[in-house]
């Protein structure tokens, strides 16, 4: 009688006393369909069975030939495969510049004989030169490809999975303060009216810079932004794609913030530029040309400087995200308004924004207390 297990795990038929049957699946190099190897042992009974079971599927796993796709291939491979998918040009960008990492420590390994131990002393020698953070990275491409490869059959299972990473810094945040918000704003509208603009509505907004670059005219609608698009720079082009979430959203700003924009918007048309399908925010005559999202950072980070702050564009990210905590708005809403995928994201990076309300919380129980 055959013991039938869950796919994957093999199967136990007993052939007589003290003698089992053994069958593993796998995945024919020649034909790339699955079939099944068999293996008769003695054992006592079928719990010794079963333990052999288990070394026997880990065996036939280790040892498919359908794995002559080195680890350098395989990601030549998924790297094509995700862009023919539509996956953004910065991200393909990324996976390249990681993956010549990856090749030259594991590059000519061959895939269906990379093991999570592999993995872990490859992570290990690369700590000696970089962060956790950037491990983690590295990792992020391998698995991805090796879960492709799963698909592919090219292996049955992902070692990467085994694989143990590196705990991440924990980096303090920098979280400008109110008057330093303030006066970054003010010195950059003095320095250039266009990017001390876009400036200003980064920190009223916290959206990121390249959904500040690709804002058009047509994007303002009475009271509502739509954040539709970002620009993104390769190898020092500048192209368009979907905001970070995928996805687009729409800000509700308040009554200053929209009257800000439509005095911007009267000084750019009596500048000849086009305000109606133009970017907002363009250092060209026509308003026809997106900023450089870097030129933005560059702008902030230098006018900061001058200013002897610790600030820099990214940081009215930072800003924008603990007011709305601080002021109570709830992580779901902050979470859409910012553009991150799930409030746990928010709540995780901004977390120490909520302490001086905990401490309020703490003086009104103590004082209901004393009553």
């Amino acid at each position: 009688m055959t013991s039938r297990r869950s796919y994957g795990t093999g199967s136990i038929r007993q052939r007589g006393k003290g003698k089992y049957q053994l069958r593993a699946s796998t995945i024919d190099a020649q034909t790339g369909k699955s079939k099944q190897v068999v293996k008769t042992i003695s054992a006592a009974n079928k719990t010794e069975a079963g333990k052999e079971l288990a070394l026997f599927v880990n065996e036939v796993s280790r040892s498919k030939s359908n794995s002559k796709v080195t680890v350098r291939e395989l990601l030549d491979e998924f790297i094509e495969h995700s862009q023919s998918r539509g996956r953004a040009a910065r991200t393909i960008g990324e996976a390249k510049r990681e993956a010549k990492v990856i090749n030259a420590e594991i590059g000519n390994t061959l895939v269906g004989d990379l093991t999570a131990r592999q993995l872990d002393e490859m992570y290990r020698k690369l700590g000696r030169t970089i962060s956790a953070s950037s491990i983690r990275r590295y990792h992020a491409v391998v698995s991805a490809a090796l879960n492709q490869a799963v698909k592919w059959q090219y292996i049955e299972n992902n070692p990467a999975k085994g694989a143990t990473l590196p705990i991440p810094e924990k980096i303090e945040l920098v979280v400008p303060t109110k008057e330093e918000v303030e006066l970054l704003i003010n010195t950059a509208l003095k320095v250039n009216e266009t990017l001390g603009t876009l400036t200003q509505l980064a920190s009223l907004t916290g959206a990121r810079r390249g959904e500040l670059c690709a804002i058009r005219w047509s994007d303002l609608e009475d009271d509502k932004l739509y954040i539709r698009h970002s620009i993104f720079v390769l190898g020092g082009e500048l192209g368009i794609k979907m905001p970070k979430s995928g996805k687009a959203r729409t800000l509700v700003l308040d009554p200053r913030s929209v009257q800000s924009l439509e005095i911007w918007r009267g000084k750019c048309e009596s500048a000849g530029k086009n305000v109606t399908m133009g970017y907002m925010f363009s250092l060209d005559p026509y308003g026809t040309s997106p900023i450089n999202p870097d030129r933005v950072s560059s702008f902030v980070g230098g006018v900061a400087k001058s200013l002897g702050l610790d600030v820099h564009l990214h940081s009215l990210r930072h800003y924008a995200a603990t007011a709305m905590l601080g002021a109570g708005i709830n992580a779901k809403d902050a979470s859409v308004y910012l553009g991150h995928s799930t409030p746990n994201l928010i709540l995780e990076i901004y977390s120490h924004a909520t302490d001086p309300r905990q401490r309020e919380a703490a003086a009104a129980l103590a004082d209901a207390r004393q009553t």
